[in-house]
């Protein structure tokens, strides 16, 4: 049977600095730790592309009786339980402390999944996955530099490209609006475009990468 997770060791903001997080199953213990790519890596995080790794562990008593005899895990954690010889005299709280030692120094431990946030068991720990997308956005922008399209209200550039296209060439703005400013040449329609998304960019409808945008198909002759 298995409980709930709880945390074991981390920071309040586990999507921004980890968290590392235990539930029994059974008399045994299952660990999940989320490590955050940034706050591990640093500037390198853009080539990993991604913003989680995870870690996860499992411990049966006889696996805490082992490292309690052995004793490596304890020592290289600086934990101590003086006079005791078996996991049965432990509290549930020493026990957790075992548990965690053990994890630390990557006994029984192997890598978890990796990815976004949609791929970490957000609900299960106890973490909003509204906070989850939100860290995925951040990891976007500020790691990867992706425009951030949804925060404008598209699904993605090419939906933000189509909307644009169709308001301005579609609808013939576009060239009444060049028309009128006599843009009758290529370089003139290219100037009367780059003016109109500078304009839009401005008044923060689009993101200041829309200003790469070329001229559409039939408009680019």
């Amino acid at each position: 049977m298995y409980y709930k997770y709880q945390v074991l060791c981390g920071d309040v903001d586990a999507l921004g600095h980890g968290c590392t997080y235990v539930r029994k199953d059974g008399d045994a213990y299952e660990v999940f730790e989320i490590q955050p790519v940034v706050a591990y890596v640093g500037s390198d995080a853009e080539g990993v592309g991604f913003p989680f790794w995870s870690v996860e562990s499992y411990h049966d008593l006889d696996d805490l009786q082992s490292s309690l005899s052995d004793g490596a895990a304890m020592r290289c954690c600086d934990v101590d339980f003086e006079g005791v010889e078996t996991v049965a005299e432990l509290t549930e709280p020493q026990r957790l402390e075992l548990v965690y030692a053990c994890h630390s120094y990557g006994e029984r431990r192997d890598q978890g999944v990796s990815g976004w946030s949609t791929d970490l068991p957000l609900g299960e720990l106890g973490i909003d996955e509204s906070d989850g997308l939100e860290a995925d956005r951040e990891f976007r922008v500020d790691v990867l530099g992706i425009a951030d399209w949804i925060s404008y209200g598209f699904d993605d550039e090419s939906e933000a490209l189509d909307a644009f296209t169709e308001h301005f060439v579609d609808s013939g703005i576009l060239g009444e609006t060049a028309d009128a400013e006599g843009f009758t040449d290529y370089p003139m329609r290219r100037e009367c475009w780059n003016n109109l998304i500078d304009s839009e960019v401005k008044d923060g409808k689009y993101p200041e990468c829309a200003g790469e945008w070329g001229l559409p198909d039939k408009w680019d002759n």
